[in-house]
């Protein structure tokens, strides 16, 4: 018969009661170190009400569960139960393994063997538990050993520490690596042979004596361009989703007047078009004031550049404007509302792109970073400008997250570290 733990593991045993007691307080002393929620008061309470273990487990953010050396489970905590989709009534008495993958059950368990007579194992990578509906969560453990009287285990505690999103972050990461280097040697190979298509119809329409064959060069000539054109910002897009950047110290206005030279650029006869782009006094304040970012200056600058271009075509009228706004912002918290990534804490520019155009359909809002996609007439824009931006604020280590409403206009905020880190936190 498997005991169950419901409130707190029963041990009749006095002896064995008072090292149970004491194997949880150093497990909850270790884990109160580690997370925001374990503090001073924690652990005094560990160690002053012993007969309150279960339940301090229950706040923990891991994952916990405790088996008897059989690997049958007599505990699971409340965040085990969220985390998996799995219930006390229906877990407890079930053995730990069948929650297991089934290509790492025999594994799982030849180790626990080994692990029970004393004997060390290597530590497992990509160990997996299964929710109820079947999908994985891998995570970090942590065994911790209860004995008896006779110094046998009796029970095993386990800490859970969830990485299903990193270890998803880092395949995306690789994907994203991989996929660059094909999509950067594709493109590039294709705007070569795009080159002397371009040149023979120039050198044809020199020669046509015909206007209808001198127009048809002509068109040849346009479309050529522009895929050539396409081609290069698709080849830039490869490079930034790769993480492809060159980071260096740079001061503020350096990069704000290098995104307004990017701007007039992209935009070239249209710049004079009515509307403006103007910085906020605060944004013209702390761009005088010395500071410095961390970034590649070229990437940022395009960015910038990509949403000014993007609030003037969003139907701004003459006389409106876009106005640009950068603060300094410390970031707590790993979520920001609306961010569409999580980012560490620390100190953050937050860059405020605001238009008064006309707005996003808010059924095309979680669509508009995606590859290609656009609203504005195919034969003038390819779909890959917003897709540039996030690529490059991602790049950075950086968030966004965009703000709209119909028939007032729509602003971007993007949030870049001031000190950039590599995955090393280097």
């Amino acid at each position: 018969m498997v005991s169950r733990i419901t409130r707190r593991p029963v041990i009749t045993d006095t002896n064995a009661r008072k090292q149970h007691s004491f194997g949880l307080v150093r497990v909850l002393q270790k884990q109160a170190q580690k997370t925001e929620r374990g503090n001073a008061e924690t652990i005094r309470l560990a160690g002053l009400m012993p007969t309150h273990m279960i339940e301090l487990l229950d706040k923990l953010p891991e994952m916990v569960h405790i088996i008897d050396r059989s690997g049958r489970i007599v505990y699971i905590n409340n965040q085990w139960q969220t985390r998996l989709g799995r219930t006390e009534e229906t877990t407890v008495g079930s053995s730990i393994f069948d929650h297991l993958p089934a290509d790492q059950r025999e594994a799982a368990i030849a180790r626990f063997r080994i692990k029970l007579a004393g004997g060390k194992v290597e530590k497992v990578i990509d160990r997996a538990y299964l929710t109820k509906d079947g999908k994985k969560v891998y995570v970090n453990t942590s065994d911790h050993f209860l004995r008896d009287q006779k110094g046998e285990v009796a029970l095993i505690i386990t800490v859970l520490q969830d990485i299903t999103q990193v270890k998803r972050m880092a395949a995306q990461a690789a994907v994203n690596s991989i996929m660059g280097v094909i999509a950067r040697g594709f493109g590039e190979n294709l705007r070569n042979m795009l080159q002397p298509i371009g040149g023979q119809a120039a050198y044809i329409g020199k020669l046509a004596n015909e206007p209808a064959t001198k127009e048809l060069a002509q068109n040849i000539g346009v479309a050529t361009k522009r895929a050539r054109e396409f081609l290069d910002r698709f080849i830039v897009l490869a490079r930034w989703r790769a993480g492809d950047i060159e980071i260096c110290k740079y001061d503020l206005r350096q990069i704000l007047g290098a995104s307004f030279d990017a701007y007039e650029d992209m935009m070239g006869a249209q710049k004079n078009i009515g509307a403006e782009v103007r910085m906020t006094e605060k944004t013209e304040s702390l761009a005088s004031s010395g500071l410095t970012l961390d970034a590649d200056v070229k990437v940022i600058s395009q960015v910038l550049a990509e949403l000014y271009k993007n609030g003037i075509e969003a139907g701004v009228e003459a006389g409106g404007e876009v106005t640009l706004e950068i603060e300094r912002q410390s970031l707590v918290n790993e979520k920001v509302d609306d961010l569409r990534n999580v980012l560490k804490p620390g100190e953050y520019l937050h860059f405020t792109v605001r238009d008064t155009g006309s707005g996003i359909d808010k059924n095309a809002r979680n669509d508009i970073f995606k590859l290609f996609f656009t609203q504005k007439p195919q034969e003038a824009h390819t779909g890959l400008g917003l897709s540039l931006v996030y690529a490059g604020v991602t790049a950075h280590k950086g968030g966004i997250m965009v703000e709209s409403e119909e028939g007032v206009g729509t602003a971007f905020h993007l949030y870049i570290p001031v000190v950039y880190t590599n995955g090393n936190g280097q």
